[in-house]
Order: C-alpha cells, then structure tokens, then sequence
C-alpha cells in the first residue's frame, strides 16, 4: 500500500521530528488536523512503500567533532568557579584536541542563568573560537541572589540551541546551588515537567551532563536536602556524573580528571550502590586505558578499589569525594569495589568512537524512533558504526546493576541497510517508568565480542 511520510518542524527547537505514516486516503484528514495545532508547521512529504525501504540515511559522521558547553550560574559566589575555569579552559582544549584529534572542539556553547526573587534571567550564546569565549567569561556579571536557582531549566536552554549543538557531546554544569526546578516522582513526558523533558532532550542529543558542584564556604549545597535529589535523578537518567567539591579543587579537575573525558564509551554505569561489586574491564582491545569514575556526596567516604589479583589500586587523581583511576584489560581482567558504609557511583569508560545506539517507536517500520520508551509496547531499533559487526544483543537492567536482567535478551537482525537504524529487535516488554541501563553486546569479525553501556529512561503516559 501506498503511504505518506509526515515530518514536521517546531519552532522552538527547529528540529525534525517524524509524526506518523499514514495511508494516502487519510492523508487530507491529517493536514487538516496538523494544521489546525499552532506550534506545528508541515515542512515535507514523501512517498514510500511502508514495508520495504527506509527513510534516506542520514550522515554517519555526524559525530566527527563536538561541542564544549557549559551552563554556569551568575551567583556572586562563583567568582572564583568563573576564573578557574577561565584558567583551565586553553589546557582543557589542548588535552581534548591532543588525545582526539579526529574529533576536535568545533564550538563552545554558552548559558548563564539567575534568579532574582520571581524572575529569572537565562542567556546562551555560540562561540567558534577559544578566544572569544574567554573574553566572554571575563566579562561575565555576577549577582548576590537566593540560594536555589534554576539550573535544570538553564541545562535545557543550552540544548536547545540547535543546529550549532553537534550530538554527543559534554554538558558541564557550575553551580554551587540547589536546583529549584525539578519534579520528584512525575514520569510523565510533560512540558509542565521540566525535569522530564531535560531527560529526554539530553538522551536525543545522546549528550552527558557532568554536575561540577563546588561547596560555599559559609553554607554548602546541603545533598540531604530533597531539592538535590533532582542531581541524582538526572544524573542517573543520562549516565552523568555528579561531582562535589571545593572551590579550589575545580582547575585541578579539569586538569587532571576531565581531560580524559574525551569521546567517552561507557562499558560499566551503576548509580546508587554500597554493595561489593564485580566488574569485568569489557575494553574494546587489551591493552587501551580503562578509566574508573566513583563518587559520594559531601560526609560521605569513598569505596576503595581492587584488582584481580587482590591489590588496591591507586587513582589517577582524587578529591575526598570522588576520584577517577586509570588501568587496562591487560593489566587486570576485573576489578572489585568494597562495599561501603555509604551509597557511591561508579561509572567505567574508555575512549572510542565506535559507538552504538538503541531507538524506540510503535511503528516498527519507523527508520529513526526516540532515544527513550514510553510505558507500554514498543519496538526497538539500532544503529552501530562498529565495522563489519555481524550480530547485535542487548537486555534492559537497573541502574543500580548493569549485570542484572530485566527481563529477556534482544537479538538484533538486519531489516535493510539502508535504513540508519538497519538492525530491529522486535517487540520490546512493557517497562516500568523511570531510568533504567541498556546493556548492549556486539560480536563483530572472529566472534569478537564488545560491550557498550547506554542510559535508557521509560516515560508513562499522560
């Protein structure tokens, strides 16, 4: 049968987004509908055979570069945040063009935000070059205002600064306040949720939001209070990283910590845990670093960490509240976390550009769906950009145990490669609403098997 492909555009945030196919005969009774909601404009259509093609596959590279974006708050208790990132941003570059040259810095995006009693202010501009944004920070005003701020609303700001905004890239976020703007215990993907629709923004952009919280001298973020919960949440929704610290530790961070952030592949992502845990180093390739990331929150002490043969191993760089540590598949098949008196996150990465993404849609025809699932059944699809990948697995797991199952395994089979998602999973269980982990499994040329960890977030329906 003969059907439509409908895209439409929105002004806010000037992406494409597919609405439905439809068939020819109720083609009418959709433009009329369409065009009757104020915020949607009908940009194209194109005829397809629905079972048999895909939409035009979109450009693979779209990754060959990235973006360095920061949202910074105007408290006048950041003076000193501002100048020291100010003073680590040239090395920062250097280290991330250095280690990567393939996928340089292209832009810096840039939002700052402010609450004065009831009003808010949130700005964002573009810069190309590492001069004009120094110039910028310098110039920066800053404001003595209340505590809590609107830092989720200022995250998704500086994500809807599209098209400049390339996919992939690091959010990192400076704040020394609590946000005043999340939704605790509402699923919903709503645009009265602000913290919902943050979640879902960044896992479609497939960014990471790295919290850098630095601790006020006089009255510190309190992460006993239920407003810091909304840290946690995003960032167990991403698969971000939330980072205490003092003022003074945040240009050795960037130093020596964020510098390997680079093009980040996480292979192990656990969120709340005290337990003693056993991790398997999945690199890629043996003797690539494996980079380690744990953190706690302020009175809280850090887990200790031990290789297969039983010995600690020391970090690469640490404050008291979180440390990253550097090793290799050749040097230690596994690692063991002790258990600990307090809850910690550790998230394990290498550097790659092999990568791979999972998509969900109800129509399971639909080439390119969304980056999370709605509460009820779906269809998954899939892309890899890994060479000659020849079979493709992944099961859904908590995040607190990526080891875990939820549930069945996913076996991926090839529908068309012309589609951009060319690999379908097929019916995917009802979910339960809230983050959850993505354990994907590719077995590529001699059987040879790689492991990738992605965030996945279910939504109910409203």
């Amino acid at each position: 049968m003969l059907y439509y492909f409908v895209a439409a555009k929105t002004s806010e945030f000037k992406t494409i987004k597919v609405i439905v196919a439809v068939p020819w005969m109720v083609m009418d009774r959709i433009v009329n509908l369409v065009g009757k909601i104020s915020d949607l404009k009908i940009t194209k259509f194109r005829q397809f055979i629905f079972l048999e093609t895909c939409t035009s596959s979109v450009n693979k590279s779209m990754n060959a570069t990235t973006s360095m974006i920061f949202v910074i708050s105007l408290r006048d208790s950041m003076s000193t945040d501002i100048q020291l990132l100010i003073n680590g941003i040239p090395t920062l570059i250097a280290d991330w063009n250095n280690f990567n040259p393939y996928k340089p810095v292209a832009n810096f995006i840039v939002t700052t935000f402010i609450q004065i009693d009831n009003l808010y202010y949130i700005y964002t501009d573009l810069f190309l070059y590492q001069i004009d944004l120094l110039r910028y920070l310098k110039g920066l005003i800053l404001f003595n205002v209340n505590d809590n701020q609107p830092v989720l609303s200022a995250i998704y700001a500086v994500q809807s600064y599209a098209p400049e905004m390339i996919p992939g890239s690091l959010v990192f976020v400076l704040t020394d306040s609590l946000p005043n703007d999340g939704v605790a215990n509402d699923y919903r993907l709503s645009p009265n949720n602000n913290e919902s629709m943050l979640i879902a923004q960044t896992l479609q952009w497939n960014n990471r939001i790295i919290f850098l919280i630095s601790k006020r001298e006089n009255s510190s973020v309190n992460s006993s209070d239920p407003a810091f919960d909304a840290y946690r949440r995003v960032s167990r929704a991403v698969h971000g990283d939330v980072l205490i610290m003092n003022k003074q530790e945040l240009n050795d961070t960037l130093y020596w910590m964020i510098c390997y952030y680079y093009q980040m592949a996480d292979i192990h992502a656990l969120y709340g845990v005290n337990s003693q845990i056993g991790l398997a180093l999945d690199s890629d390739y043996a003797t690539e670093s494996v980079y380690i990331v744990i953190s706690v929150e302020i009175n809280q002490t850090l887990s200790t960490i031990k290789t297969a043969t039983g010995s600690l191993l020391s970090p690469q760089f640490n404050t008291s509240l979180f440390a990253i540590y550097r090793t290799s598949y050749f040097q230690t098949k596994s690692l063991t976390l002790a258990p600990n008196s307090d809850t910690y996150n550790v998230r394990i990465f290498i550097n790659s550009a092999n990568s791979v993404w999972i998509s969900y849609h109800k129509n399971p025809t639909v080439d390119v769906g969304d980056s999370y699932a709605l509460a009820d059944i779906q269809y998954a699809t899939g892309y890899s950009n890994w060479p000659a990948v020849n079979k493709i697995q992944f099961y859904i797991a908590p995040s607190n145990d990526d080891r875990t199952p939820i549930g069945k395994t996913y076996q991926g089979s090839l529908r068309n490669e012309s589609c951009t998602f060319p690999w379908a999973y097929g019916s995917i269980d009802q979910c339960t609403p809230g983050p959850y982990t993505q354990f994907v499994k590719l077995y590529g040329a001699n059987n040879t098997e790689y492991f990738r960890i992605l965030p996945g977030y279910c939504f109910s329906q409203n």
